[in-house]
């Protein structure tokens, strides 16, 4: 199964990707670039995808924080809230539920191109800001848990695949931090979201 929000454009890179992952279960997701694409794209031409990296590989800008597509096998999430799809937090959430139920997340930005044709938000409803945050974005922040520390990345998936290999991230000091938060009960939860945002204080300090 693949969830890809409709801005994006996959290429044939998408199944010889899926094709390596050697996991029965395991959550796919990587970096969008994002490109201004102002001319229709003719899918009837046998190189549209060939004339689309060479344009990718000059005007693309990589978005760190987008997770706009997940690939995953049928089945292996049966109960999950009900979000408000192509709003902020929901896709952050089920990289957190996926490790949480250790189910493999592997960051596929290097093998696979998810190319996001940059647009206006106009059409968030009631949109706060400039992006997607609005009224929807905020009711999927309460069903995920209401914590930010249920809101997970690329930078917190275990594996990364590379054009050669597939690669486990091993331990680190936020490795530790992650398996504590999956592991312990809830009630410890408030603390670690104090350490969190302590963290991030620190790294902002050091960058002014």
């Amino acid at each position: 199964m693949c969830y890809v929000n409709s801005d994006i454009i996959l290429l044939d890179d998408t199944m010889s990707t899926i094709n390596r992952i050697p996991f029965d279960k395991y959550l796919i997701a990587g970096q969008r670039r994002d490109v201004d694409i102002f001319s229709l794209i003719d899918y009837e031409d046998p190189e549209w995808e060939n004339n689309l990296r060479e344009y990718e590989k000059k005007n693309h800008k990589f978005f760190h924080g987008g997770i706009d597509y997940l690939i995953f096998p049928k089945g292996i999430f049966s109960h999950l809230p009900p979000f408000a799809v192509g709003r902020a937090g929901w896709d952050n959430w089920l990289i957190f539920y996926s490790r949480k139920l250790q189910i493999p997340t592997i960051d596929a930005t290097q093998t696979m191109t998810a190319i996001h044709q940059n647009h206006s938000y106009s059409h968030v409803p009631s949109q706060a800001g400039h992006g997607y945050s609005g009224p929807e974005s905020d009711h999927n922040f309460k069903l995920s848990g209401g914590r930010r520390i249920y809101l997970w990345n690329l930078d917190d998936v275990k594996w990364i695949i590379t054009q050669s290999d597939l690669i486990n991230k091993g331990w680190s000091f936020s490795e530790c931090f992650r398996i504590l938060i999956l592991r312990s009960p809830e009630l410890f939860h408030p603390l670690y979201e104090s350490i969190f945002w302590l963290q991030h204080l620190v790294r902002y300090k050091e960058l002014i």
